[in-house]
């Protein structure tokens, strides 16, 4: 009678195991505006024009995001997002991560 019962108790246990596992897979987690960014930048190609006037491409790394802040632009809540360093970028982001609002090329080509 106590082995069958230790028996269905494992059972139990291994059943609630395998469906948390399974259930817990499928959430998801909650991005924060700086993961969003992160998100959105790495593997974006910025365009810019060398002194001869022909385009060129740089594509941003995670290795390239310099900074992420929070401040204001033009009133409102934004993400400044320092990107690359000689050459550099500002990219502003709306308060949400989602969104570009902005973008400076902070280098003379």
């Amino acid at each position: 009678m106590a082995k069958s019962l230790y028996i269905v108790i494992a059972a139990i246990a291994l059943a609630l195991i395998f469906v948390g596992a399974y259930y817990g897979s499928k959430t998801t987690a909650v991005l924060t505006p700086e993961d969003k960014i992160k998100e959105n930048l790495i593997g974006m190609t910025l365009t810019y024009s060398n002194i001869a006037g022909q385009p060129l491409t740089f594509t941003i790394t995670a290795d390239d995001i310099k900074t992420i802040e929070k401040t204001t632009l033009d009133g409102n809540v934004a993400w400044k997002v320092r990107v690359g360093d000689a050459l550099a970028w500002d990219i502003y982001f709306d308060e949400s991560g989602e969104q570009i609002i902005k973008k400076e090329q902070l280098f003379v080509s």
